[in-house]
């Protein structure tokens, strides 16, 4: 069963990163586990051994001027959860020095998580081409499920339980690790979860007819097929009570509409974690997904 035991949540002392520790904080009471809290900062590249001075103090090398500023920033953001006496699990601090992208996926290898939790503004046009987001870089690296939480404004706290959880599904075996996943995290009532496959019907079907299907319209027979296997792979996942939903058209577009109107309170989905050319031009579901959804999304891969 999915209960994890460490949770990794990275802060970067933002609104995004307050989301992120209520979010880790929540699921740290679900589960009874230990809360991991990180920060990553940048050490100065430029004249790390220059001095600096502060009044009634000695002069220090500005490298322990930041990692003592953030160390206090740390301890400040954390003091909340700190005296959290429903966080049983205990509460941990880790600071370190480099690139966030790069050190929460190998802090989360480090420290052995089982689910690490972040924020993101969920960047858009040119800045978005140019500097990605560090959610969606460490979606491709993580060693572990991955929990993206968005600064939303109006956004309701994150729940104490799931009620209404959304799973994109395309029959692979990252959608059957997703729904696993998101099976524990409801308490194995498949009511709770809402099965979503996407048909990428061509547009130019048209009036275009099956001849085997019964003559009927191939747009009609794909929703039909479709929906036969979407109903399989829930009785095979053991969920044959969840809701199921086909729908036709661009993936990422049709799942985010979805979680809005059926009000989701989750997106579990997986994502084979595309690297490269390959990114730059098709990018994945998920990381769309993760621009535009303004509810939490959790990623999986079949290989946790």
């Amino acid at each position: 069963m999915f209960q994890p035991s460490k949770i990794l949540v990275a802060v970067d002392f933002g609104a995004c990163s307050k989301r992120a520790l209520e979010a880790a904080a929540s699921i740290a009471r679900m589960t009874g586990g230990a809360l991991h809290v990180l920060h990553v900062y940048e050490p100065p590249y430029y004249a790390p051994e220059a001095l600096i001075h502060l009044p009634g103090q000695a002069p220090m090398p500005i490298v322990d001027y930041v990692r003592g500023a953030a160390e206090t920033l740390l301890e400040k953001f954390v003091s909340g959860v700190r005296t959290d006496a429903t966080l049983t699990g205990g509460v941990e601090t880790h600071l370190v020095p480099g690139l966030a992208f790069q050190q929460i996926p190998e802090q989360a290898r480090t420290l052995g998580a089982e689910l690490a939790v972040l924020g993101t503004h969920g960047r858009h046009g040119l800045s978005h081409v140019l500097l990605g987001s560090v959610a969606e870089r460490v979606v491709r690296d993580a060693p572990c499920p991955l929990l993206v939480v968005r600064d939303t404004d109006g956004a309701p706290p994150f729940p104490a339980s799931f009620e209404r959880v959304l799973i994109p599904v395309d029959f692979g075996p990252d959608a059957a690790a997703a729904t696993t996943t998101a099976f524990d995290l409801v308490g194995r009532r498949a009511d709770a979860l809402n099965l979503a496959h996407v048909v990428p019907t061509p547009a130019y079907t048209g009036d275009v007819l099956v001849p085997h299907g019964g003559g009927v319209k191939l747009a009609q027979f794909l929703h039909d097929d479709a929906l036969k296997l979407l109903g399989e792979f829930a009785t095979a996942q053991g969920v044959a009570g969840a809701s199921l939903h086909v729908l036709q058209g661009g993936a990422s577009e049709h799942l985010i509409r979805l979680a809005v109107e059926s009000d989701a309170q989750l997106i579990v989905m997986g994502t084979r974690g595309r690297h490269g050319l390959a990114h730059f031009f098709v990018g994945s579901v998920a990381e769309r997904v993760l621009r535009h959804t303004p509810c939490p999304v959790l990623i999986v891969r079949a290989t946790y």
